[in-house]
């Protein structure tokens, strides 16, 4: 229930990728987690979608799926949907 707490204040630790626009509204994270459905995840922000909060947009079983979903989110980020 609170394997969150896990995840607290170790993001080096965990990160896998992570990626910040220049102006810092725009932002595609892939980290390993302790309370999810798979152990990574990536995630975006972006001020068009949630209000500019996080979204979490898969989840994956290896380290190495996990740097590749990185990698097709930071395009979908990069070139579409939004201009």
């Amino acid at each position: 229930m609170f394997g969150f707490l896990a995840d607290v204040g170790n993001l080096d630790a965990r990160k896998v990728e992570q990626w910040h626009s220049d102006d810092g509204l725009r932002m595609v994270s892939t980290v390993r987690v302790s309370d999810g459905a798979k152990p990574f995840e990536t995630a975006f922000e972006h001020p068009e979608y949630n209000d500019g909060s996080m979204i979490i947009v898969e989840a994956y079983d290896t380290r190495d799926a996990a740097l590749e979903g990185h990698g097709r989110w930071l395009k979908i980020m990069l070139e579409g949907p939004l201009p």
